[in-house]
């Protein structure tokens, strides 16, 4: 594993969801490179399961752009990354904290 992947890995929401991934598909050779699609059948059904779990594990959403962008598990884990990065909480509503998600504009 590279030290890109390495320090990566090193992301809190990452290496839940890297662990999420060895524990759903135990059977499976798993590397950065691994392909969702290719080398462990993830079709768009299994998508939606798989981005809930994330949301509730990682406390990430993706959504359909995010799910497009990958095509290894490298692209899924900077997605995450970056999404906890940003403060995409799935476990945030925005019923509960309107004022987040609001523009100023919007508040007004």
């Amino acid at each position: 594993m590279s030290q890109e992947d390495r320090a990566l890995l090193e992301n809190p929401a990452a290496e839940r969801v890297w662990e999420l991934l060895a524990e759903r598909y135990p059977d499976e050779h798993l590397t950065p490179d691994t392909s969702p699609q290719l080398d462990l059948g993830v079709d768009s059904m299994e998508w939606i399961n798989l981005s809930m779990e994330i949301g509730e594990s990682a406390g990430v959403e993706l959504d359909e752009e995010a799910i497009e962008r990958i095509d290894a598990v490298r692209d899924l884990l900077n997605e995450v990354a970056e999404g906890a990065e940003t403060g995409e909480d799935a476990g945030t509503s925005p019923l509960e904290q309107p004022e987040e998600v609001l523009s100023d504009e919007q508040k007004r």
